[in-house]
C-alpha cells in the first residue's frame, strides 16, 4: 500500500489554505512514496508522513491568516455580538431615563429576550460571511466578544443570560454559514 494515512490527509485539508492544500499534499505524497521505497519502509514512512504534517500545522494555519480578510471578520463578530448588546443597553438605558422615579435598572424578560432574538438575527448575517472551516476560528472570537459585551452592560442581568448570548451567537454563526454554504452548492 502507497498512500500515507487518511486522517493525515484530511487534518493537512483541514489547516491548509485551499488554494494551498493540494500542493503541499502533492509534495509530501511524492517524498512518501520515495521514502518508503528507499529509506524507511511503509511504517517508517508513515510516522515520516505524521510528523511533516503536524509540523505544518502552524505555518499553514498563518499562511490562511495572512491571505484571508480576517480583520473585517473579526470586525463583523464583533460588532453582531458585543456591539448589539452595548447599543441595545444604551437604548434601554435611554428608555428608562425617560421614566420619572424609576429606581431600578434591572432588565427585564423583554429586554432579555429582544437582545437575543437581535444577538441571532446579527449572528447568523455574520455567519454567511464564514465558510464551514472558517467557523473554527469564528466561535471561539464570538464566545470572547459575547462576554465582553455581557460585561458592558450596566443594568443587573440574569447570570443564564450569557450563556443563553454565546449560545444564540454559536446558532446563529452556524446557521449563516450554513447557509452560504447551500447557496454554494446551487451554484453553477
Amino acid at each position: 500500500m502507497n498512500n500515507p494515512s487518511v486522517l493525515a490527509s484530511l487534518l493537512l485539508h483541514a489547516v491548509a489554505p485551499p488554494a494551498f492544500a493540494h500542493c503541499v499534499e502533492g509534495d509530501l505524497q511524492e517524498e512518501f512514496s520515495s521514502i518508503q521505497i528507499v529509506e524507511r519502509g511503509h511504517l517508517g514512512a508513515r510516522w515520516w508522513y505524521w510528523r511533516q504534517v503536524l509540523r505544518s500545522i502552524q505555518p499553514l494555519l498563518a499562511s490562511g491568516l495572512r491571505s484571508s480578510n480576517w480583520q473585517i471578520s473579526a470586525l463583523i463578530i464583533l460588532l453582531a455580538t458585543a456591539g448589539e448588546m452595548v447599543a441595545l443597553d444604551a437604548w434601554w438605558s435611554f428608555i428608562l431615563s425617560q421614566i420619572p422615579l424609576k429606581e431600578d435598572n434591572i432588565r427585564g424578560i423583554g429586554y432579555l429576550t429582544g437582545s437575543l432574538v437581535l444577538t441571532l438575527i446579527l449572528s447568523t448575517a455574520a455567519g454567511s460571511r464564514f465558510t464551514l472551516r472558517g467557523l473554527a476560528l469564528a466561535l471561539p472570537a464570538a464566545a470572547i466578544f459575547s462576554l465582553l459585551g455581557v460585561s458592558a452592560i450596566r443594568g443587573i442581568v440574569p447570570a443564564s443570560f450569557a450563556i443563553l448570548t454565546v449560545a444564540a451567537n454559536f446558532v446563529g454563526l452556524c446557521a449563516g454559514s450554513r447557509i452560504r454554504h447551500a447557496r454554494q452548492r446551487r451554484l453553477p
